[in-house]
């Protein structure tokens, strides 16, 4: 088997000791040396001690490199570790091995308090986390000299106070990071929910989903009013991108973690007007007031004359609203950018235009309310458009954010060392290529679906091809061969071929019959040098949503 050759440095080394040796040496050697018998045996000999003596200038240029943790090679982080007195984490997990000896001092610093251990979930395991005082969350009996305390960011009820069951979210929340009712102190050894919240405790809650980006992914429309966001057709649940650098001293709320969107959560709004000369005279009643949910401010909006609905909840929308960080254009890293094309681009829908809803049996169109565009379903992917007027209505999902456990496969994250290094870069592909001959490079620049034409279950490979999408990008490449063939055929023809498919999501479509996971495959025929899937997923077609 081949082995992978030795990439080395480009600093020229060789090149500079082989001309400072051959400079020391007397020009009578030189000139013997060129009409010796064969010639340059003396030029080759110098050349192989220049190697060597840049072998040398390398190692010790790497003395430098290696006392420092961020450009030191793998074997010098124990040392460096050992120098500071650091517990060494296990080998099979040098990424967080160097990152628990460069912030050594940083986390001795801050030995005691509870952010610790979320720096330290981030830092060694990539993971969001929350930590809690368990002793902030006990109930308990007031008294006379008790000032009053305002309610909690969820629930609203006040700190060691009854809880607050009237809110819809109570459910939400319970029992996890951000549960700000209180609770009766639990001395049982801690097991489960056991002991949750006994006095000494803090209690640590771990996000161990990353999530990434998509942008402009093309929905599966069921019907014109009927969308999955996935653009398979599947069930799958959108989430929130979290904060990829928190401050440390700073608690988390509920949008800065990277979880899956509850439908409460998409909705949770609070409302706040503040004083400002251009609003309507008649929205004054309103001014200075808090309103924890869309419901109360409407009630309250009732019989004020002149009231434009959507534009009383755009500029009442209060900052701290999860509903103001999850949807665009909104505060912060938005997690859901959606937008509805009617023949011509249009602008994003702000979150008023948005209502989550449970859409597993779909909503009937008459219980949309009027200032509503959308009905989204964040934890299966699914969209309800109101009944489209004349003109074309197509959803847009201009940006969304998927959740996995870790970056396998087609997807959004990173994959900037394995895309292939195409000089110049080819054309990016029109959405309907043709795939029926194969011979080059071919790029996919974004993250839409693409559907190859005239494929007929068959695609000849008449050179040594790549098919790529570039990093950050996930296209869903629809392959759909006859139905009674069942195949996808990559054939090598004209001689030996090699093949590279990197970071594509292929679908296998049966034409004309219902998906059939266990009947549709890809089949590479001929002779074959080398055929590399690298980042690819293999999707055999799934079930539309119902």
């Amino acid at each position: 088997m081949a082995t992978s050759p030795i990439l080395a440095a480009r600093d020229d080394f060789e090149r500079h000791y082989a001309e400072k040796i051959w400079a020391l040496i007397p020009g009578v050697y030189k000139q013997e040396d060129a009409l010796a018998n064969p010639p340059g045996q003396l030029r080759a000999f110098v050349e192989l001690l220049a190697g060597e003596a840049a072998v040398a200038r390398r190692s010790i240029d790497r003395l430098l490199a290696d006392s420092r943790i961020e450009e030191a090679d793998d074997w010098a982080v124990p040392y460096i570790g050992a120098l500071l007195g650091t517990r060494m984490l296990s080998s099979i997990n040098p990424a967080g091995r160097r990152a628990d000896v460069g912030h050594t001092i940083h986390y001795r610093r801050r030995a005691g308090t509870r952010h610790l251990l979320e720096l330290l979930a981030h830092d060694i395991a990539q993971w969001d986390s929350v930590a809690v005082d368990a002793f902030r969350q006990l109930a308990r009996s007031w008294h006379m000299l008790d000032t009053e305390i305002p309610g909690g960011p969820v629930t609203r009820t006040p700190q060691g106070g009854l809880a607050n069951l009237r809110t819809l979210r109570a459910m939400d929340v319970l029992d996890g990071p951000f549960d700000d009712m209180s609770h009766h102190a639990d001395m049982q050894r801690g097991q489960g929910l056991r002991g949750l919240y006994n006095i000494p405790n803090v209690n640590l809650f771990i996000f161990r989903q990353h999530a990434f980006p998509l942008n402009g992914v093309t929905p599966y429309a069921l019907d014109t009013t009927h969308y999955t966001l996935d653009p398979s057709g599947r069930d799958v649940p959108l989430f929130q991108p979290g904060i990829l650098d928190p401050e440390e001293c700073a608690d988390k709320r509920e949008w800065d973690v990277r979880a899956p969107i509850t439908c409460r959560r998409l909705n949770a709004a609070h409302y706040r007007l503040a004083d400002d000369p251009t609003f309507p005279v008649s929205w004054e009643p309103l001014i200075g007031r808090t309103f924890f949910d869309q419901p109360s401010l409407l009630d309250a909006a009732t019989g004020l004359a002149g009231i434009v609905t959507e534009d009383l909840l755009r500029a009442a929308l209060a900052e701290e609203s999860p509903k103001a960080h999850l949807l665009a254009p909104g505060f912060g890293n938005p997690a859901i950018d959606l937008a509805i094309a009617s023949n011509a681009v249009q602008p994003s829908l702000e979150p008023h235009d948005i209502a989550g809803a449970g859409l597993a049996g779909w909503a009937a169109p008459a219980s949309i309310p009027a200032w509503v565009d959308l009905l989204l379903d964040p934890d299966r992917g699914r969209v309800q458009l109101k009944a489209p007027p004349p003109g074309a209505r197509v959803l847009q999902a201009r940006l969304l954010h998927y959740g996995i456990f870790y970056p396998v496969g087609a997807g959004g994250h990173d994959r900037r060392r394995t895309v292939p290094a195409a000089s110049p870069l080819p054309p990016a592909s029109g959405l309907t290529p043709n795939w029926t001959s194969l011979n080059g490079d071919t790029l996919i620049a974004d993250s839409r679906t693409y559907t190859p034409a005239a494929l007929a279950g068959a695609i000849s490979v008449t050179g040594d091809s790549r098919l790529w999408a570039t990093s950050g990008e996930r296209p869903y490449v629809t392959l759909s061969p006859p139905a009674a063939q069942r195949t996808v055929t990559f054939t090598a023809g004209g001689g030996t071929r090699s093949i590279e498919l990197n970071g594509l999501w292929l679908g296998l479509l049966l034409a004309g019959v219902a998906p059939q996971p266990d009947l549709a495959e890809i089949v590479f025929s001929g002779s074959w040098e080398k055929i590399l899937l690298r980042d690819v997923t293999i999707d055999p077609g799934g079930q539309r949503a119902p």
